[in-house]
Formats: structure tokens, C-alpha cells, sequence
């Protein structure tokens, strides 16, 4: 009998340590940190890829400036150098990045910002929305991972809006 009871313990500990294992997953992929857990930021939408959220965070913070006269060093410490400059219909457009990788076009009128958008492909907008967390701070993200009790699906970035400004 001692033989037969010796015989199943590995396997005991084995579905113990499974068991353990699946748990460990189940609470942290539920449970919430940073941001979701800080009064100073409000929920502000999910995404399901790192360069989604990035362009997100970028053409949010950005967008900050909309209605602002036109500053170039505000522009020049998130999104470094302008690349490009075009002028249609008295408005002058300009492009800081490329096409192939992550481009911002900010329209200004009468020196005034108009609505600026971020054109992506891949994860290239990560350093410049990096920089805008750091220097503006409004938008930010974390990764939120495997959600199953949210009301919503949410894709593994979680977005953020500082409402404590």
C-alpha cells in the first residue's frame, strides 16, 4: 500500500503545481496596476496592438495644441525636426517623420494649429509618444493583457486620460 500511495504523489504534486500555476495566471491577468488603480487618470479606451495605442497617445497629446499659436520648439522636443513643409489654400502644413514610418502633419492657419494627425506603420510612433507622455503627460497607456471581467472587450493597451490637470 505504501508503494501505491508513493506512485501518486508526483502525481498530486504535479496537478498542484498546475493548479497553482493557472491561478497565478487568472489573478494577474485580473488584476489592475497603475494607472487603472490612480484617481488621476480616467479609462480612455482600449487597443490591441503596441503601435496603435502609441499613434493613439501621440495624436492625443498633440492634439493638445490645437488652437494654440504656432510654437516649432513645442513640436521639436516630441517630434524632432520638421521633415517636410507644404503651403495649400494659405494653410502650411508641416511634416515631422515619413510616410514609411511614423508621420505627423500639423496644419497651422493664420499661426494658429489646426487638427493634427499621426500616420503609422509597425510600432515606429513609440519614441516620439514616448516623449510626448514625458513632456505633455496627458495621454498615457499600460499593457492591460488577458481582460475576461471587463464589460468591454479590450485589446492588451489600456489608454489613459490625466483628468487632474
Amino acid at each position: 500500500m505504501s508503494a501505491e500511495l508513493n506512485r501518486n504523489k508526483p502525481l498530486d504534486f504535479n496537478i498542484l503545481r498546475i493548479v497553482s500555476f493557472l491561478s497565478l495566471v487568472l489573478i494577474s491577468s485580473c488584476s489592475t496596476t497603475g494607472l487603472n488603480n490612480n484617481p488621476s487618470f480616467e479609462y480612455a479606451g482600449c487597443y490591441d496592438t503596441a503601435s496603435e495605442v502609441n499613434a493613439t497617445i501621440l495624436a492625443n497629446n498633440l492634439s493638445l495644441y490645437e488652437g494654440d499659436e504656432f510654437d516649432m520648439s513645442k513640436f521639436q522636443t516630441i517630434v524632432l525636426n520638421p521633415t517636410d513643409k507644404k503651403t495649400i489654400d494659405e494653410v502650411d502644413y508641416y511634416y515631422f517623420g515619413y510616410e514609411d514610418s511614423c508621420i505627423t502633419t500639423v496644419p497651422v492657419k493664420d499661426n494658429i494649429v489646426q487638427n493634427i494627425s499621426v500616420g503609422w506603420k509597425d510600432n515606429d510612433c513609440l519614441s516620439y509618444a514616448r516623449r510626448s507622455i514625458d513632456i505633455i503627460g496627458v495621454y498615457q497607456t499600460e499593457y492591460s493583457g488577458f481582460t475576461p471581467f471587463r464589460d468591454e472587450y479590450c485589446g492588451f493597451f489600456s489608454l489613459y486620460k490625466r483628468i487632474d490637470n
